[in-house]
């Protein structure tokens, strides 16, 4: 008996060190992305660390236990461009990975506050908007709207220093949308337009005049309501996205 729990114990005490020596590979790896990321565009940095994420985790505990040792990792380096971009990525996995809300909004705020050290008006804007889109999803409107106002303000005195001004912008009439207050939604989706810097992000396009069409009919507006919806319609088909153009017609 004694020495079926030795062996037992020995198995338990291997397991655990194979488990310790995957985690240390696994902030290594995530540390090392961020690490050699620091002069790439923040979107792709994100589309890295996701793919990295899928492709070794499915548990959410692991997933947080690895945001957390990461963070504690990053911690020990003093460059400050690198704990910016790592404190927004803790943010945004702990938000879409595991639907940690207290701590993306904590990442998210520490990242605004580093980036606010070294000036970085793009990272502090992306780190607004996902702190803004994380509560207005769980309908905290008013916590919500603290974050789009410092992102408005990022965006009306460092325009030049901001990518994707028209996506944020959309995002902010989709909050407005989303409280309820369609005359300001609209306000944000015509500013959206008119800065145009969507590139290639079409879907964004579309979803945009859809959200609009529905401000509009919520006014009572029907006529710029049926153009807005014709015009997501219509990106739709170019696009040959048969699931949206059935959701617009219906």
């Amino acid at each position: 008996m004694i020495r079926i729990s030795l062996i037992l114990i020995f198995f338990l005490a291997l397991n655990l060190n194979a488990s310790a020596s995957v985690k240390n590979e696994s902030v290594d790896s995530l540390y090392q992305i961020i690490k050699l990321s620091t002069d790439e565009p923040l979107n792709l940095t994100v589309s890295k660390t996701e793919i990295f994420i899928n492709a070794n985790f499915t548990d959410n505990a692991k997933i947080s236990s690895l945001i957390t040792r990461f963070i504690d990792r990053i911690n020990q380096d003093h460059d400050q461009t690198l704990q910016a971009k790592g404190y927004f990525i803790a943010g945004h996995l702990s938000q879409q990975k595991i639907q940690n809300l207290g701590d993306a909004i904590y990442f998210l705020d520490r990242a605004y506050e580093i980036a606010t050290l070294n000036q970085n008006y793009n990272l502090m804007a992306k780190a607004s908007l996902e702190a803004m889109e994380s509560l207005g999803n769980i309908r905290m409107y008013d916590e919500a709207l603290k974050y789009l106002f410092k992102l408005k303000g990022l965006i009306s005195q460092h325009d030049g220093a901001i990518e994707h001004k028209s996506t944020k912008l959309y995002r902010m009439g989709w909050l407005y949308h989303k409280s309820g207050n369609d005359n300001l939604a609209i306000d944000y989706f015509n500013l959206a337009l008119q800065k145009d810097d969507f590139e290639n992000d079409i879907n964004t396009k579309m979803h945009l005049y859809n959200t609009w069409g529905l401000s509009y009919r919520r006014l009572g507006d029907f006529q710029n309501a049926l153009k807005a919806f014709q015009e997501s319609y219509a990106i739709a088909s170019a696009e040959n996205n048969t699931f949206w153009k059935a959701l617009v017609n219906g």
